[in-house]
């Protein structure tokens, strides 16, 4: 995601605070945090985690200032044509490459697998053999 939001146009800064602040204020973290130490606590985490976000995002923005960003260039007329074919290729590499990442092949085979273990298993057998176990 932060590497989305950094390809989109986000500064160094905005994508460091996304970093830095989306575990810890996670409504999962909150009701944790709750449980185990009371609300007061709970809401410092969340006020204590926004700050703590925004400055680290503030510093990155100040400290990483070298005005060497790079910008896409585009042709002259603004139009860039492409065939059919070319952009097939270039969704499905999108897909591939940017949307899953590293994990579209492993998330592939993994859902082959259990596509195939699903249907080899008949119904009711963990319960014929494994009932008396767990």
């Amino acid at each position: 995601m932060a590497a989305s939001l950094k390809k989109s146009g986000a500064s160094k800064g905005a994508t460091i605070s996304f970093l830095i602040a989306t575990p810890q204020v996670g409504a999962d973290s909150f009701l944790i945090t709750y449980s185990l130490l009371g609300w007061i606590f709970a809401l410092f985490r969340i006020a204590a985690s926004l700050i703590t976000a925004l400055t680290a995002g503030i510093m990155v923005n100040i400290i990483g200032r070298d005005g060497s960003e790079q910008s896409e260039e585009v042709p002259l007329n603004g139009v860039q044509y492409k065939s059919f074919y070319q952009r097939l290729k270039s969704i499905l590499g999108y897909i591939e490459y940017d949307l899953l990442g590293s994990i579209a092949n492993a998330l592939l085979l993994g859902l082959i697998l259990a596509g195939i273990i699903a249907a080899s298993i008949p119904d009711g057998f963990f319960e014929r053999y494994l009932d008396g176990i767990i």
